[in-house]
């Protein structure tokens, strides 16, 4: 008997839809209920690092008539977010699952401009190869988790970020080697990075007079970027000289016998 493995059969697919305000604007997506013990589908679960940076979006971003991708979208919130006010979105992730389930919340916020899902694995030629134009914005939310996926992420960015465009990376350390690695790849990819304070929340939690009293709408952060004993940073990385932008000659999966256990592993 031939053996076959379809993993549809030995995933939780039961996705509970829930409502998202952010600045003001109601979101609705799917997503689990509960963290997946497979660290490639954790894109299936809604994490506080997406909403805050959904909000960061929602406030900080200028994006009007810009296009923008979310790398490692998962749930896809802070790239729908975006595409209230961008004019071209595309969501990506890597897994199968995932992508499954940003066309779902897709269709669940359809907005006027123009929006689609893609698969983009980082450090992927193949990925990059389709667009034919930089995005002026790239987001990713919790992207910088795993040491080995440091540099063909910066190489994807490197790859399809427009000169004077942004990347902000919602960032949340896990380890410090991790992060003293992110820091030290991004320099060496030609990246200034900039660390935005969390004021662009603290605009809703006390009152117009500043004197630390609460302020009604502090309800309107969500409980889980309020509650959460993660530090969540938004880390803004430019290129440091827009005029000589050394776009990657090689990926990683032009090598894919020096980087076996990547290319097996990599969530992206």
């Amino acid at each position: 008997m031939e053996d076959f493995y379809l993993p549809s059969l030995f995933q939780n697919d039961d996705y509970i839809k829930r409502s998202y305000f952010v600045d003001g604007e109601k979101y609705d997506l799917l997503s689990l209920n509960a963290a997946c013990t497979d660290h490639d589908l954790t894109g299936l679960i809604i994490w506080p690092i997406s909403e805050y940076l959904a909000w960061f979006v929602a406030r900080k971003v200028n994006l009007s008539e810009k296009s923008c991708i979310e790398l490692g979208a998962g749930s896809g919130l802070p790239g729908i977010v975006a595409s209230k006010k961008a004019k071209y979105v595309v969501l990506t992730d890597g897994n199968e699952l995932v992508l499954s389930l940003l066309e779902r919340n897709l269709a669940l916020n359809r907005g006027d401009h123009k929006q689609e899902v893609r698969r983009v694995c980082w450090g992927e030629r193949s990925s990059v190869e389709g667009f034919t134009d930089y995005f002026d914005c790239v987001l990713g939310a919790d992207v910088v988790a795993w040491p080995n996926s440091i540099e063909p992420l910066l190489q994807t960015v490197t790859a399809i970020l427009a000169t004077d465009g942004a990347f902000y990376c919602g960032f949340v350390v896990r380890a410090l080697s991790t992060e003293r690695l992110f820091f030290q790849k991004a320099q060496e990819f030609g990246f200034v990075v900039i660390e935005h304070d969390d004021t662009f929340l603290r605009t809703s939690l006390f009152s117009e007079d500043n004197d630390a009293t609460p302020n009604h709408k502090v309800d309107n952060i969500p409980a889980s970027i309020r509650c959460t004993t993660q530090k969540l940073r938004v880390l803004e990385l430019r290129f440091r000289d827009p005029l000589s932008v050394k776009r990657p000659l090689s990926f990683i999966s032009d090598h894919p016998e020096d980087n076996k256990w990547l290319h097996a592993s990599l969530a992206c």
